[in-house]
């Protein structure tokens, strides 16, 4: 049985077990995906079609179970130009813009972006190692975001921002 199911909206799964003569092996891999919606229902597609041909070549058999738990954060119109406003804000403040970065993510910016709401993610304080018991905070950065944000979000108040 090859199974082949998404554990998180980057992580496909597959494994499959060879059955043969009182002997079972287990094969197991994991894939790492980062692709649009679009992209991922075209795979799918590409793998379920192929499910007839390798039964009938191989004998064994696999089934797709899972799916998303988390869509990915896809760009749209509305969203760009918020980003851009934001880099403008940016720009105005004497900051270095933000840059885009698809990380893949797993943040609730993704379950907002899927309802058509514009959104940005990310734009917290400069640091590293996330998570960790080594994670650090830039300490400039806490103004510079906090003024960043303050901007942005008067001018989306103010109606300079338009976003539709």
């Amino acid at each position: 049985m090859l199974s082949i199911s998404i554990a998180m909206p980057i992580l496909l799964v597959l494994s499959f077990v060879v059955l043969g003569q009182a002997l079972e092996r287990l094969f197991a891999f994991w894939v790492r995906l980062r692709l649009p919606t679009a992209m991922w229902e075209r795979v799918r597609d590409r793998l379920e079609s192929a499910q007839a041909a390798i039964a009938a070549r191989s004998g064994c058999r696999f089934a797709i179970n899972g799916g998303f738990s988390r869509p990915p954060m896809e760009e749209n119109p509305a969203t760009d130009r918020l980003f851009s406003a934001w880099r403008h804000a940016a720009l105005d403040l004497g900051l270095t813009p933000p840059a885009k970065v698809h990380s893949g993510g797993g943040s609730d910016a993704n379950l907002i972006a899927a309802t058509g709401v514009p959104c940005l993610d990310g734009l917290g304080v400069v640091g590293g190692r996330l998570h960790s018991a080594d994670e650090f905070v830039h300490l400039p950065s806490l103004v510079e975001r906090a003024q960043l944000t303050a901007l942005g979000l008067h001018r989306l108040a103010a109606g300079e921002i338009v976003l539709d």
